[in-house]
């Protein structure tokens, strides 16, 4: 399952994305990684109509949550990778 998109039924596989971190930290060799779709259709996924079991409910705003969720993790994937402490 994809870190950001959380979508179990990817069409790609999640694999281990890692880059090196920011500052002093990175410059030694550490990294920090997360499980994405490795076509990085996360956007996508996260944009797809919820499944029928969510009739009666109100789709679009579960679809506008999905990509608010998404935004937030890689938001908060770039922040940890950006960050000079840990």
């Amino acid at each position: 399952m994809c870190t950001w998109c959380r979508d179990v039924n990817i069409t790609s596989q999640a694999v281990l994305y890692t880059v090196r971190r920011g500052g002093a930290a990175g410059r030694k060799g550490d990294t920090i990684g997360v499980l994405i779709c490795e076509d990085f259709s996360c956007a996508a996924n996260a944009r797809k109509l919820p499944p029928a079991f969510h009739k009666g409910t109100d789709t679009e705003a579960i679809r506008e949550q999905n990509l608010a969720d998404l935004r937030r993790r890689v938001t908060g994937f770039v922040a940890e990778v950006l960050s000079t402490e840990g």
